[in-house]
């Protein structure tokens, strides 16, 4: 009779499950990556509309 070989079955085993959980990881990383990317996006647009407001207020106090 023939012998079962575990060596092949183990690699193919530990493959999966370290692809597995880099693809994981991976979809993670970059859904992160994207709610930064938009936070950072909506923090610029807020920072130059106060910019703005700050800068009609100056203006009219050097005017009075």
């Amino acid at each position: 009779m023939g012998s079962l070989q575990y060596g092949p079955m183990q690699l193919m085993v530990l493959l999966t499950l370290v692809g597995s959980f880099m693809a994981l990881t991976g979809i993670i990383l970059h859904s992160i990556a994207r709610i930064m990317h938009e936070f950072k996006s909506e923090m610029v647009t807020l920072g130059k509309a106060s910019n703005k407001e700050s800068f009609t207020v100056r203006s009219a106090e050097w005017n009075n």
